[in-house]
């Protein structure tokens, strides 16, 4: 039988109030009488009720983390863990619950289980990530009064709507850039879903690359991903049988890049030598490919660890500033370009 907190006061010598204290305001009380019940707490391996906590605090110590995608891509990216298991350890040194939900991207109306998960107090807050350029669903949280954080720029600019991202407009860019310095001028652009807000940026940044360059765009190709291995090798497979394919390929991260150098390998091509490639993110992936790939650092490793900071603190009516957040990026060159010949 599991141990109360009214058996901790009494091994203690206190009040249920004060081990109450000590767990939810340990700063109001004596060092002494704080290490009495601490020592208690551990000796009787006792674990609080967070939903008793909740109803007593009238606040909600759980984070449900949306991510709208399928089984199959949360499998193969890297990304997805990456995040997830940031946001849950970051809740369980806060004492807080972690809840995680999928569905695929085509589904709509997450708004209207997590407004009922919200009311029934089962989430204190949601972290959605990768957000669509859809906005009825951001709308319906904002007017429900739902507090939410996004990782990933959201489809209109409101000062309700708080977001951490990288710069991934900028990390296309350098890309870009990178390939067309070296000669290239019919890159490929391996992007996500045109769904997603990532996809829009990507392809600002690829577009501002030539541009800046001035280059015509007439040999630039932009293919779209559900961000899995098969899907980039098979749209990789498409533009390597064009009859004026691409020298260079800018991927959104590098297990695209995996599949492209399939693709390529098929048709007896080797990288750098016939194929240029830069990741516009680096998850993992590039560590096992040879040679290594050159990318953008961007940090992304963050995100889940500010997003649920910030929702940690606003959960528990902390002042928090507005979140808007954008992590800078840079180019790391390694081994997988090579001049356009």
């Amino acid at each position: 039988m599991a141990s109360t907190i009214n058996d901790v006061g009494r091994l203690a010598g206190v009040s249920r109030q004060t081990v109450s204290r000590a767990l939810n305001d340990p700063d109001s009380l004596h060092p002494t009488t704080l290490k009495k019940v601490m020592r208690a707490i551990r000796m009787l391996d006792y674990h609080p009720n967070i939903t008793a906590r909740n109803l007593a605090n009238r606040s909600v110590r759980s984070i449900g983390l949306f991510m709208p995608f399928t089984v199959e891509q949360m499998r193969h990216n890297l990304f997805f863990p990456v995040i997830s298991t940031s946001i849950c350890q970051h809740c369980a040194e806060n004492d807080f619950m972690f809840q995680l939900f999928t569905a695929a991207p085509e589904e709509e109306g997450f708004s209207g289980l997590f407004k009922k998960l919200y009311y029934q107090k089962k989430v204190g807050g949601l972290i959605l990530a990768l957000p669509s350029i859809k906005t009825r669903d951001i709308v319906e949280l904002i007017g429900s009064r739902i507090p939410f954080v996004l990782i990933g720029r959201p489809a209109f600019d409101l000062e309700l709507v708080h977001y951490v991202d990288v710069d991934n407009v900028q990390a296309s860019y350098m890309a870009t850039r990178h390939l067309l310095d070296l000669g290239h001028r019919s890159v490929a652009l391996l992007s996500a879903s045109p769904s997603l807000t990532l996809s829009e940026d990507l392809l600002a940044g690829f577009r501002k690359a030539y541009e800046d360059k001035g280059i015509p765009t007439g040999k630039a190709y932009v293919a779209h991903t559900d961000l899995t291995f098969g899907s980039a090798r098979w749209e990789m497979e498409k533009l390597l049988d064009l009859t004026d394919p691409p020298t260079a390929v800018v991927s959104a991260d590098d297990l695209l890049a995996l599949g492209a150098v399939r693709a390529a390998e098929e048709r007896g091509m080797s990288v750098p030598g016939n194929l240029s490639i830069v990741c516009a993110t680096h998850n993992g992936w590039g560590d096992i490919a040879h040679p290594k790939f050159t990318y953008i650092a961007t940090g992304y490793e963050q995100l889940g660890h500010l997003a649920s900071n910030h929702m940690i603190s606003s959960i528990l009516k902390q002042d928090m500033p507005a979140l808007r957040q954008i992590l800078p990026v840079r180019l790391v060159e390694c081994s997988s370009t090579a001049k356009c010949n």
